[in-house]
């Protein structure tokens, strides 16, 4: 268990995991790890590109806090759409599919906490799959299915915004 003799500061721009990790076009930055915890929850940051998102998943361990930092945030969770902008805060469920996309004109940010932690250990692997590109799905199904993830369906797109 973490004593306060194992505090620490990760200053803005670096992470716990030794650089910065590229999904996608999201960057994700790990703030805080299961290990720092003794596997209680991680806290990430993820940066957007204007139109980005992940592809519609499933967490069957964490559930997800997403506080949003900068930005304007179209989120599916199950069958509800929301809206997120700058200093919203929104929950995510295990075991519910969800997806987000940055709708706003300019890249987004939000802090991310998944209770319990392991899911940076999922960004690593899937980080690495992603080095040059989009990989195959066939390839990273595995790394889902490791990690307790299920893949549903594409990301949401600014089509869906407007019909949603």
């Amino acid at each position: 268990m973490p004593t306060q003799s194992d505090a620490f500061m990760v200053d803005a721009g670096e992470t716990r995991m030794g650089g910065p990790l590229f999904l996608l076009g999201e960057t994700i930055s790990i703030k805080i790890t299961g290990r720092d915890t003794s596997g209680k929850y991680t806290i990430f940051e993820n940066a957007t590109p204007v139109n980005g998102g992940p592809p519609l998943h499933m967490h069957h361990r964490e559930d997800e806090w997403f506080y949003v930092l900068e930005g304007e945030f179209l989120f599916q969770v199950g069958d509800r759409r929301i809206r997120a902008a700058t200093g919203a805060t929104l929950f995510a469920p295990h075991d519910v599919p969800h997806t987000f996309l940055n709708v706003g004109r300019t890249p987004g940010r939000t802090l991310v906490v998944a209770e319990p932690a392991g899911v940076e250990m999922f960004f690593v692997q899937m980080a690495a799959a992603c080095v040059n590109g989009p990989p195959d799905p066939a390839a990273i199904l595995p790394i889902f299915e490791k990690h307790g993830l299920e893949l549903l369906g594409p990301p949401l797109t600014a089509q869906a915004e407007s019909a949603g």
